[in-house]
């Protein structure tokens, strides 16, 4: 069989899967996945209601080009490698190369190792090329978990400290316009009897940066107390910005703003603080002289009944904590589906990568496990040989991922410069433990599965290869 066929035939092989995988993806991915994530991006916006996919050929030609001249590239390099090689290394496998003796052999520690942890060791630094896969492919796919994991804490942490560490209030009553003095006044009186409150003047407004328009909400606290309503404290003529606006325009205490209101006035705006904030963007600035528009109300002993601000002759519109709560509980929770997706293709892969690896590291060690049971290795004894490499590999692995998981994370969350929500991107403790349990859980899982394989080796017929 000439060299040409041999080429020929490993391209068939390999190729046939990929362009058939590549044609049932790009249809799932065109008419399928598109009908999942979509609705939950597009939640309350009933505009959308009536989406149509369409097939757009050069994304997929590009998507299939890629992925099949990488496949051919990789298998021409493997198989000119194999061919380039003396047949008696192809009818025998090829004899162990001499591995150079690393540091840890010349410490004390090494001699006190059985023979077998020996062993260990030295095949971890033999098998370079199949160490590099193990921590990229079991590294990368525990990365996927945690991102999908990590996604979930930081969109529903959003509500959760949003509505309880900053703003603290129960609602925000907008007064009509043109509302008289005398009118606003009664009905601040009356409310007061059963809730604390807070006079503002809130006003959207907007500011400019590298040539986008960002829309902010000013508002002017007038009278109340600021620790109670806010987390921050305010002297007179003072103003905080939310934490986003100040990463967006690279601001700090000190610099100073401009804003446009809806006439195009600008008003230039002094940064005397930073504080966090994770829906909308907000400038709050102490100036008691102005005139209100909004009262912010708290409820008295936490007896919240939205009903006794009702008043149609003041009452322009109110705006519940519960309300907005309740809708971007409704949008992060749409998200669901999307992040599940994530952590079962990150699943998917990690099982895919650990069973290839094992597979082949097995394949290719089975004279070592012949020879092994000849010697009187029991079957605990011959599994632990090729699987404490694969475990020990695999948390390596997975605290890289942990790593490359969280970079993952944070730079995600910079492409929310243009979105009204900022992530919250404290560092949490659980979708480490659960996404390092979860992929040590699979590739413990498809180990005992391999454990069969090895099981089913005829051990006379390897060791029978190259006499």
């Amino acid at each position: 069989c000439s060299s040409d066929l041999i080429v020929i035939k490993f391209l068939i092989y390999g190729l046939v899967p990929t362009i058939i995988g590549l044609l049932i993806g790009s249809i799932a991915g065109t008419y399928l996945l598109p009908r999942f994530i979509i609705p939950t991006l597009l939640v309350g916006f009933k505009i959308f209601k009536d989406i149509k996919l369409y097939f757009v050929p050069t994304y997929a030609i590009v998507i299939v080009s890629s992925f099949i001249i990488t496949s051919i590239i990789t298998i021409l390099i493997v198989v000119y490698i194999q061919l380039n090689d003396k047949t008696i290394n192809l009818l025998t496998g090829k004899t162990t190369t001499v591995v150079k003796r690393v540091i840890f052999e010349k410490t004390i520690l090494w001699k006190k190792l059985s023979f077998s942890k020996k062993i260990l060791f030295r095949n971890l630094f033999k098998y370079k090329g199949r160490m590099l896969m193990t921590i990229l492919g079991i590294g990368s796919c525990t990365a996927l978990i945690y991102f999908g994991i990590s996604l979930h804490f930081a969109f529903s942490d959003i509500t959760k400290y949003q509505y309880t560490k900053i703003k603290k209030y129960d609602a925000i009553v907008y007064f009509n316009y043109n509302l008289s003095k005398e009118k606003k006044e009664e009905y601040i009186n009356k409310i007061s009897n059963f809730a604390d409150l807070y006079l503002v003047n809130t006003n959207e407004k907007k500011f400019k940066h590298k040539g986008l328009d960002y829309k902010i909400i000013h508002e002017y606290l007038i009278k109340g107390s600021d620790k109670q309503f806010f987390n921050f404290n305010l002297k007179e003529h003072e103003s905080e910005i939310s934490l986003k606006t100040s990463e967006i325009l690279k601001k700090k205490k000190g610099d100073y703003i401009d804003l446009s209101d809806i006439y195009n006035e600008v008003e230039r705006i002094k940064i005397d603080g930073v504080f966090q904030n994770y829906i909308a963007q907000y400038v709050y600035t102490k100036d008691s002289s102005k005139e209100s528009n909004a009262v912010i109300v708290k409820f008295k002993n936490n007896n919240i009944d939205i009903n006794k601000l009702l008043d149609k002759d003041v009452v322009f519109n109110i705006r519940t904590k519960h309300d907005t709560k309740e809708f971007f509980i409704k949008q992060i929770n749409s998200l669901s589906i999307v992040i599940v997706l994530m952590i079962i293709l990150g699943a998917m892969l990690a099982t895919i990568v650990t069973y290839n690896l094992g597979n082949i590291n097995i394949i290719e060690r089975k004279r070592e496990l012949s020879t092994l049971k000849v010697l009187g290795y029991t079957k605990l004894e011959m599994n632990l040989y090729i699987f404490r490499e694969i475990i020990i590999l695999a948390l390596f692995s997975i605290l890289i991922g942990l790593y490359l998981g969280r970079k993952l994370q944070l730079f995600f969350a910079t492409q929310f410069v243009n979105s009204p929500i900022q992530l919250v991107m404290r560092l949490n403790y659980i979708p480490f433990v659960i996404s390092f349990v979860l992929s040590l859980l699979i590739v413990i899982i498809v180990s005992i599965f391999l454990i069969f394989k090895i099981n089913k080796i005829n051990m006379v017929d390897a060791l029978k290869v190259g006499d």
